[in-house]
């Protein structure tokens, strides 16, 4: 699987060669023996990637490493001192996400053929290579544990011990299926890790969001956002859970809107939850109160309104990714956006 492990450090520029002898003393980098036109630069190494070539990156801010995986099937480590190591496979699976694990592992993850390679960032060789029961749908990792949480299609979490190379006994069942038995099993879209606590994780379905304490194996809270006839945002999500077909007779069914994503606040206290109507849902993560729904435009779509919010016309964007990110104050955030259309919402 491993064809090649190569060390290699990028040639000084000319430019930072002059420098270095300048300060050295030297005043004249030309003798007068020596053309110009008898010089020719070679380049003979190159950090750097072909353009397009990326598909998954990850960094270790502790030791300033970072990996790259590549469309060719090569994964690079950048380091200080302009080091660079590759790890080149012969699989044709592409590997779609890369995890720094206790600064000593580095994960790979081919979702398509189901594969996990542990790669040891010391010996620089692969140390194992994992098939979990089931596809993987999604993982999450901590940089300071040495553990992986799989999510798989069938709505399970499976915990793989990445320092003693196997799967742990511990094993979470698909918890949406429990609070919404009619609805279709739904594969883990996401998992995060509380900000504040780190034996609770977010758990994303196709209709609801679960916090879960792995302490306690036990669902803390549900976030399941419901509309009913009459609030502001009923026909709105209506028509776009409908596949944007409005029905003749109308409806009073409730309607729970599909999830695309779901994350903390980063101070832990609240959830935000995306959905595929546009609609961002923001909880707090406690009490599962549903605080306020609303679009970039519109607000209070889970609110009672005479006047409801119209259908879409013409195209729809959805919108694609979601973070929720703060500087220096924590209470002080913002949501960066990805997708979506800011004339609808």
């Amino acid at each position: 699987m491993l064809n090649k492990l190569k060390l290699r450090k990028a040639p000084l520029s000319l430019s930072s060669v002059s420098n270095v002898i300048k300060t050295a003393g030297v005043s004249d980098l030309s003798p007068a023996d020596i053309n110009p036109k008898h010089i020719e630069v070679t380049t003979t190494s190159q950090l750097g990637l072909p353009k397009n070539s990326v598909v998954a990156v990850a960094y270790d801010p502790v030791q300033s490493l970072l990996a790259v995986a590549t469309t060719d099937n090569q994964v690079r480590v950048y380091g200080q001192h302009m080091v660079e190591v590759v790890f080149e496979f012969k699989s044709a699976t592409p590997i779609s996400e890369l995890k720094f694990i206790k600064g000593v592992y580095l994960v790979c993850i081919q979702p398509i053929s189901g594969n996990i390679i542990v790669l040891s960032l010391h010996s620089k060789e692969i140390l194992t290579t994992y098939s979990p029961p089931g596809k993987i749908h999604s993982v999450e990792s901590d940089p300071s544990l040495d553990f992986l949480i799989i999510g798989l299609t069938n709505g399970q979490l499976v915990f793989y011990d990445v320092d003693r190379m196997n799967l742990t006994p511990f094993r979470v069942d698909n918890l949406q299926k429990a609070l919404l038995p009619k609805h279709k099993l739904s594969p883990v879209l996401g998992i995060e890790w509380n900000p504040r606590d780190i034996g609770t994780i977010l758990i994303t379905y196709s209709h609801s969001a679960i916090l879960y304490s792995l302490t306690s194996g036990s669902i803390k809270s549900a976030f399941i956002y419901r509309l009913n006839k009459g609030d502001k945002g009923y026909d709105y999500s209506s028509y776009i859970a409908n596949g944007g077909k409005k029905k003749i007779f109308g409806s009073s069914k409730e309607v729970i809107p599909e999830v695309i994503e779901a994350h903390f606040h980063p101070n832990g206290l609240h959830v935000l939850t995306v959905h595929k109507d546009n609609t961002l849902a923001f909880w707090d993560a406690n009490d599962e109160t549903l605080l306020e729904a609303r679009t970039t435009i519109e607000t209070g779509l889970h609110r009672p309104d005479p006047m409801p919010l119209e259908p879409p016309t013409g195209g729809f964007a959805s919108i694609s990714n979601v973070r929720w990110i703060a500087g220096q104050d924590p209470e002080m955030t913002q949501l960066v956006i990805s997708g979506g259309d800011c004339t609808q919402g």
